[in-house]
C-alpha cells in the first residue's frame, strides 16, 4: 500500500520538522510546495537531503492563497499512490502506527474518500511558553469538542485517473468527474495546532489574510476564509492579542471546553529550534515578496 502526503507550506519553521518526521513514520512519501520567507524552505531542503526521494520540495511561484487549486495539482501528481493525504503543516495524522492506519483505510472504497476530524490543541496560560518554544510537544490541552466540527479528506486513488479529483478549499471535501464523493468517517483524528505562539499567530493573521485578498479581492463578501478574516479584523482593532483566546476560538463559532491531553507525537530536531520567525520581519518580507513574486 502506497501512502502519499501532499501539501503547501507557508512560514512554518517552528513546526515543519516535527511534521515531516512524524509523517514519514506513517507515509511513504511527501510532496510539498513551499511558499515561505522564513526558514521553512531551508529546513525542508535539509530534510530532503536526509530522507532522499521520500520528500519532494518545490518552490511556489506567485503570491496569493490558491490552496485548493495547488493542492489538487499536487494530488494529481501523486502517481502510484493508493491513498493521498492532503495536509496542512499544522495537521498531524493521529494514527499510532502504520499497520493500524492501513487497517482503517480499508473502509474507504476505491475512488472514495475518508474523513479525519480535527482534534485541535490549544495554548493555555500554563503552556504559553512551552508551546512557543517547541510545538507540538509543548501542548497539554485540547478542545473537548469542536464547535463546529471540521474534517479533512484522505483520498483512495488506487486504480483511478488522478485528474478526476478536485479538492475543496481547505481540503474539507472532494469532488470527482463521476459526481460528488460521499466520504467515510474514519476513526483516526487529525491533530491540529493552528495557534502556537504570539509571533506565529501575529504573522499568520496578517500574511494569510493578505494572501486571501491577493487571490480574490472580494473574499470579504464571499463568506469563505471567514476565520482568517476574523483573526485579521480582531488584530487591527488595536486590542492586545490574547493568544490563548485566539487559540481556543480558532475556526469556532461556539466556545468549547478543554480537556488535558499531551499529543503523542515523537520527533527530534536537527535543523530547527522550535520558534517562529519574529512577526514584524516576517510581515515586511512577505509584503516585499508579494510585490516581486
Amino acid at each position: 500500500m502506497m501512502l502519499v502526503g501532499v501539501g503547501e507550506t507557508k512560514n512554518e519553521q517552528d513546526i515543519i520538522e516535527p511534521w515531516v518526521r512524524h509523517h514519514l513514520k506513517l507515509l511513504d512519501r511527501i510532496i510539498v510546495v513551499d511558499d515561505s520567507i522564513d526558514e521553512t524552505g531551508d529546513i525542508l531542503r535539509k530534510l530532503a537531503d536526509e530522507f532522499g526521494g521520500r520528500i519532494i520540495v518545490e518552490r511556489q511561484v506567485g503570491f496569493g492563497d490558491h490552496q485548493a487549486r495547488r493542492t489538487t495539482e499536487l494530488l494529481r501528481r501523486a502517481q502510484g499512490a493508493d491513498f493521498v493525504f492532503p495536509l496542512d503543516a499544522d495537521e498531524f495524522v493521529g494514527a499510532t502506527d502504520r499497520t493500524s492506519l492501513e487497517a482503517l483505510l480499508q473502509q474507504v472504497p476505491p475512488g472514495g474518500a475518508g474523513l479525519m476530524q480535527w482534534r485541535t490543541f490549544v495554548v493555555t496560560p500554563d503552556t504559553l511558553d512551552a508551546c512557543a518554544q517547541d510545538a507540538p510537544r509543548g501542548f497539554g490541552w485540547r478542545r473537548a469538542t469542536e464547535m463546529p466540527p471540521h474534517s479533512k479528506v484522505v483520498v483512495r486513488t488506487a486504480g483511478c485517473d488522478l485528474n478526476d479529483f478536485t479538492l475543496w478549499v481547505g481540503n474539507h471535501n472532494i469532488d470527482s468527474t463521476r459526481g460528488r464523493i460521499k466520504p467515510v468517517e474514519l476513526d483516526v483524528p487529525l491533530l491540529h495546532f493552528p495557534v502556537r505562539s504570539r509571533e506565529q499567530m501575529l504573522g499568520k493573521a496578517v500574511v494569510r489574510w493578505v494572501a486571501c485578498l491577493a487571490a480574490n479581492r472580494y473574499v470579504r463578501d464571499s463568506g469563505t476564509s471567514w476565520h482568517v478574516q476574523r483573526n485579521f479584523d480582531e488584530l487591527v482593532t488595536g486590542k492586545e492579542m490574547n493568544v490563548c483566546e485566539m487559540s481556543l476560538l480558532y475556526a469556532q463559532t461556539g466556545r468549547p471546553k478543554l480537556v488535558q491531553e499531551v499529543p503523542m507525537i515523537e520527533y527530534e530536531r536537527k535543523y530547527s529550534n522550535g520558534r517562529a520567525m519574529a512577526a514584524v520581519p516576517l510581515i515586511a518580507k512577505s509584503w516585499e515578496h508579494s510585490l516581486t513574486s
